[in-house]
């Protein structure tokens, strides 16, 4: 394994990821990753992580050959659509066509695939007027990252220590990542990320800054950081929340859970060098606190899940089809109003999506999806989410609660396969039904990715008071004046 040998040799070029087995590869970079107190050394062999960057290599075969998938830059690179900088609404369908394409591949279970992040960066690269001075350093990390085809990763969120604190009045003041030295080459940084998904496999850290409540001031300026570090920089260790990747004796018996489960992650940055070129924001706490106002890559986030919830609710709906025609209760009353109101809020979602590009607004130096509908969905999401995964757990009822053990139970006393049997299908079609019920709506894999879906991009209370005050809430009783003119007008007119 290729072990980097000083701070600048990690931020040397890497070399395009043109298909699955250079994304394998490129992960043998001499990354730290710490999981069950030790240090993984092949992240694509360990059994806690290999399914799901095998998942990620078959990805990349799949983008390498559909030519619909990529495009020429002005580099003339051969990149992925999803970082094509959208001029029009044709390029944001084009985009969201090749997006939806490698959501089928997981039926939208994968939170954050290589697809995801695209957008983002081209948002990032799109915004430079906002981060002068360094607007040239992100366009050619945006430039790199695309042509190179890497799979980026992004941590904006502090550390749950105290919330009723700013960074610089924690007592340990090195919590909290923060510039501890500034160099001629560079600056050190220093602290952690509360949570980064699927940073194991990730080949770059875009660090933002998200610290809830409080806005930094001029003593927090040493927090006000934005930039990018490889994962193998010397001095970052990605510590892996426990996988919920169950030991099954079948693969079926757990095979979403098995596939695409992404490894949420904490960072520690131990004073890990950042190069002048990979600076974004420095010591300037406006800026650090406003970029998700002032750039659309919270926008493009949200839209991200807002494509692949379309394919996600479709799945949660035809998984729900399914169980209760092999249960004998497609043709109860309360069955069908279950299932069409899983329906509708699948439509809704592709609604959504249609209305947030047919109405796209400009952003610097193209296009974006319309952000007022794209941030009222982000309002709404975990009201919606909860409510599909409620929908679908009482279509299947109790049946996912005594399942057997495996799939290999069946074959050991085959004679129990008539006493698990459906209306519709037979013992093992039942048991496989419900084994995946009971993987993406019971399960710990499920619950993660309950969480994820209702909170990744923010407190619901903090997005519920940034859509009122963003939609100028509090002069909309002028409205209500308006109308009331309207009335008492036509009350003495008619």
């Amino acid at each position: 394994m290729s072990r980097p040998k000083t701070d600048r040799d990690v931020y040397q070029p890497r070399e395009t990821i043109k298909n699955g087995s250079d994304y394998l590869e490129s992960l043998r970079d001499g990354r730290t990753v710490i999981y069950h107190g030790e240090t993984v050394d092949d992240v694509t062999r360990h059994p806690a992580f290999a399914p799901y960057a095998r998942v990620i290599a078959r990805i990349y075969d799949v983008i390498a050959s559909e030519e619909s998938l990529l495009y020429t830059t002005e580099t003339g690179a051969q990149a992925f659509v999803s970082y094509l900088l959208p001029q029009n609404v044709e390029d944001l369908k084009r985009i969201r066509e090749a997006m939806e394409r490698i959501h089928a591949l997981s039926a939208g279970m994968i939170v954050q695939g290589p697809e995801y992040k695209g957008p983002v960066i081209s948002g990032l690269g799109a915004a430079g007027p906002y981060f002068v001075p360094y607007q040239d350093n992100v366009a050619r990390f945006y430039t790199v990252v695309r042509d190179r085809r890497l799979y980026p990763g992004n941590a904006f969120t502090d550390p749950q220590i105290d919330r009723s604190k700013r960074p610089s009045e924690l007592a340990n003041p090195d919590l909290v990542l923060r510039v501890v030295q500034e160099r001629d080459d560079g600056v050190i940084i220093r602290g952690a990320k509360m949570v980064s998904t699927a940073a194991p496999f990730n080949h770059e850290m875009l660090i933002l800054r998200y610290g809830g409540a409080h806005r930094l001031t001029p003593e927090d300026a040493d927090y006000a950081f934005i930039g990018a570090v490889p994962l193998n920089a010397p001095g970052l260790k990605v510590f892996s929340r426990q996988s919920f990747r169950p030991p099954v004796a079948d693969p079926l018996d757990a095979p979403f859970s098995t596939l695409f489960d992404d490894n949420d992650s904490f960072l520690f940055f131990d004073d890990v060098f950042v190069p002048w070129e990979r600076v974004f924001v420095y010591r300037d706490p406006e800026k650090a606190d406003n970029w998700l106002s002032q750039t659309n890559m919270a926008v493009q986030l949200v839209y991200g899940d807002l494509i692949r919830w379309q394919t996600k609710f479709a799945f949660y709906t035809a998984l729900a089809v399914k169980v209760a025609k092999a249960n004998g209760t497609i043709g109860f009353r309360g069955q069908q109003e279950r299932l069409g109101e899983l329906v509708a809020w699948t439509q809704m979602m592709k609604a959504l999506v249609y209305a947030a590009e047919t109405k796209a607004v400009p952003y610097y130096q193209g296009v974006m999806p319309n952000p007022e509908i794209v941030l009222t969905f982000r309002a709404l999401r975990p009201m919606i989410y909860k409510r599909v995964v409620e929908l679908v757990q009482e279509i299947a009822g109790s049946g996912a609660a005594t399942l057997l053990s495996s799939l290999k139970d069946l074959e050991s006393v085959p004679e129990i396969v008539e006493f698990v049997r459906g209306a519709a299908v037979d013992g093992l079609e039942r048991t496989k039904l419900y084994k995946v019920v009971w993987d993406v709506v019971h399960s710990d894999f499920a619950s993660r990715s309950e969480l994820t879906e209702r909170l990744h991009t923010g407190n619901t209370g903090d997005v519920l008071i940034q859509l009122f005050f963003g939609a100028q809430g509090m002069g909309l009783d002028a409205h209500y004046d308006q109308v009331m003119e309207q009335v008492e007008k036509l009350i003495r007119e008619v």
